[in-house]
């Protein structure tokens, strides 16, 4: 697996060297199981890995000797430009996944220039955040456990009550056709069918895909997120907002997603989250 290059600013690496290090990521994530009420040893992996290059402050809590919920407050790295401002937002990532569903309960990643496939939701999400972490940004990320079994909301609540930080969920998005999204199209939604964003975030990321000439939609795609709930059990006090990542063939051994889409997560990401760029909002 190729290293990311290190410099004092931290720059977005092309598409071609950002493939190799999700790859990699996605090969070594989907080999653990981690159903829901099972993430636990996904968890350890998931903190030994992210702490590869740069350690977070890690807040661990457990319910009835389980974990609840894993939130990394990332310490800035050694090459990163300590003049460049984080935005106060975390992003949330969800660990357990629907069951394997061949005989011999093992999922493979596989792909080809245009684009890629296996077990997705949502080991796709973390590897987006995986990234942006060894790219150099110090951002605040939520593990959460039971999102499968709608039980994380909860979760997200108390990190945005304790943190006052404003989510972000970078996870799936439903879609039936590869052709509408093989472009790199994203979606930027105000609402999900549970709950309303926050209407500036929202306004921020579109922003941001649109000065990049990042293709996104906010009208396709039908997953139900975590900062749908949150809105929805808020009655709107909290808000957060949602990058996501389509996909076909949902719940199954085959997701497929286009590579242009993952490449165009972590740009818009990456951009949103260094608040200093002069040409951002």
């Amino acid at each position: 697996m190729n290293k990311l290059p290190k410099t004092v600013m931290p720059s977005l690496p092309d598409d071609s060297v950002l493939k190799d290090f999700v790859l990699g990521k996605l090969q070594k994530y989907t080999a653990i199981q981690s159903l829901s009420g099972q993430e636990a040893n996904f968890l350890k992996v998931l903190q030994e890995d992210f702490d590869e290059d740069y350690k977070g402050n890690w807040r661990k809590v457990f319910l009835d000797d389980q974990p609840y919920y894993y939130f990394r407050e990332s310490t800035i790295g050694g090459h990163f430009n300590k003049d460049a401002l984080i935005r106060n937002h975390f992003l949330i990532t969800h660990v357990d996944r629907v069951p394997i569903y061949r005989n011999n309960n093992v999922t493979t990643i596989t792909s080809d220039e245009v684009q890629v496939q296996g077990q997705l939701d949502n080991i796709i999400g973390i590897t987006v955040a995986r990234t942006l972490v060894h790219i150099g940004l110090p951002i605040k990320i939520l593990f959460t456990t039971d999102e499968e079994r709608v039980r994380s909301v909860s979760q997200v609540l108390e990190v945005c009550k304790l943190s006052k930080h404003i989510p972000i969920t970078v996870d799936i998005d439903i879609f039936n056709d590869l052709s509408e999204f093989e472009e790199g199209l994203i979606t930027l939604r105000r609402k999900d069918q549970s709950g309303l964003m926050a209407p500036s975030l929202v306004d921020k990321l579109q922003h941001i895909a649109k000065f990049y000439k990042i293709p996104f939609t906010e009208d396709k795609g039908y997953a139900i997120v975590e900062t749908g709930f949150l809105s929805s059990a808020t009655k709107g006090e909290y808000l957060g907002g949602h990058v996501g990542i389509p996909l076909v063939n949902y719940h199954s051994d085959e997701e497929i997603t286009a590579w242009k889409v993952v490449y165009n997560t972590i740009k818009i990401l990456y951009n949103f989250f260094i608040i200093n760029n002069p040409y951002i909002i």
